[in-house]
């Protein structure tokens, strides 16, 4: 069925496209705006005839997902405008703010059931149980799954924050259906509360829900560290290439989901042709865009890799660094010698939570470089974070 309705409306399977992640998108909503109302009013219609909040609430919680199946196609409209004077990487990260939005309705969802469960607590009301209203339930269930295979779906292949969080939030439907189904159960062989307690649980796990949807948004539109696994390709790709040494100081910057911008610094050696390297470089950007979608920008380290003395200098720090922590490395080493003393310039990167400060990491190189040694080494270390 999922497959069908992906090749009616998706011609391609090009998810990199942004005609096709806004299709995908419309779908999905559309769908959810149709089958959230018509859950909606049968739960509405199941509360009432069995006078129970859990179904009500559960109804509400569906008209409420339906409201957010309209900010998702409002906003995949906006997220998909081109790039302008104002806006120069796009529009992507409205998608970002479109969930955020989507986030505090499943909280006010959430709180408005805290205390309608609260309140069936201290003022508890006899539930009718009816086995008509359980099996319609059960079936709710069932399209509620769908519809979150559906959003989990098409949100995978598109890398779409709205409608992974469409997939959770529907998630969090069964579940809550599914509590509701055990009141109307319990509610037949005790006069207990069963009905607001389950009803609290559930407003609980959509708040819990909420939250971590809050978290996450904010982490994108703050600026979060890119992905590992990103990364690691971003690196292979770079460092493919013979003629390119090693690479450090890169950036991933996150414009929306299929807006991706990096740069980086890559080590090459003083020996080689700079203008055959420079095209070189040109061809690694071109293709880190063709394979990952990145638009990459590099600058160009060289490094001297004839000199012994130089060598045995870049070896030592390694050693000390290593013994040190093993998590610390360094980069863009260089030698300037002069009458009095020779200075050692380099890069060090450190975790954010190391336990030395940096005067301390430079402190104890230069006493362990200096240490049995006929030269006077002065460093020069610009510190980084990793």
């Amino acid at each position: 069925m999922i497959k069908i309705l992906i090749k009616r409306f998706i011609k391609d399977d090009d998810f990199s496209k942004q005609i096709n992640r806004q299709k995908a998108g419309y779908l999905t909503s559309v769908i959810g705006i149709i089958l959230n109302i018509f859950l909606f009013l049968l739960k509405f219609f199941l509360g009432t005839i069995t006078n129970s909040l859990a179904v009500i609430s559960d109804g509400f919680n569906n008209l409420s997902d339906s409201l957010s199946n309209v900010i998702t196609i409002f906003s995949y409209k906006v997220a998909n405008r081109k790039a302008d004077k104002e806006h120069p990487y796009g529009h992507g990260r409205f998608e970002y703010i479109s969930t955020l939005v989507i986030s505090f309705i499943i909280i006010y969802v959430g709180l408005q059931l805290l205390l309608s469960a609260v309140d069936k607590i201290r003022n508890p009301e006899a539930v009718e149980y009816n086995i008509v209203a359980i099996i319609l339930l059960v079936v709710s269930i069932v399209i509620k799954l769908w519809m979150a295979y559906l959003n989990f779906d098409l949100g995978k292949k598109t890398d779409s924050a709205i409608m992974l969080a469409a997939a959770k939030d529907y998630s969090n439907d069964c579940l809550s259906t599914a509590a509701t189904i055990a009141s109307l159960i319990v509610a037949k062989f005790t006069s207990f509360p069963v009905d607001g307690i389950l009803s609290l649980i559930v407003s609980g796990l959509i708040l819990y829900s909420g939250y971590q949807l809050v978290s996450d948004m904010v982490n994108k539109l703050i600026g979060k560290q890119a992905d590992e696994e990103v990364i690691q390709k971003l690196v292979a790709c770079v460092t493919a290439h013979e003629k390119v040494l090693g690479v450090h100081d890169i950036m991933v910057h996150n414009y929306g989901p299929t807006v991706n911008i990096a740069s980086l610094h890559c080590e090459v050696s003083s020996d080689e042709n700079f203008l055959e390297i420079h095209d070189i470089i040109d061809n690694i950007e071109k293709e880190v865009f063709t394979k990952l979608n990145i638009f990459l920008t590099i600058h160009m380290d060289p490094i001297e890799l004839n000199n012994d003395v130089v060598n045995q200098l870049r070896q030592q720090i390694k050693t000390i660094l290593k013994k040190l922590d093993p998590r610390l490395t360094f980069h863009d080493f260089r030698m300037v010698s002069g009458k009095t003393h020779t200075n050692l310039i380099f890069d060090v990167v450190t975790p954010f939570d190391f336990k030395y400060n940096d005067e301390e990491i430079k402190q104890y190189i230069s006493n362990q470089i200096n240490q049995n040694s006929a030269s006077n080494y002065y460093l020069v270390i610009n510190f980084d974070r990793e």
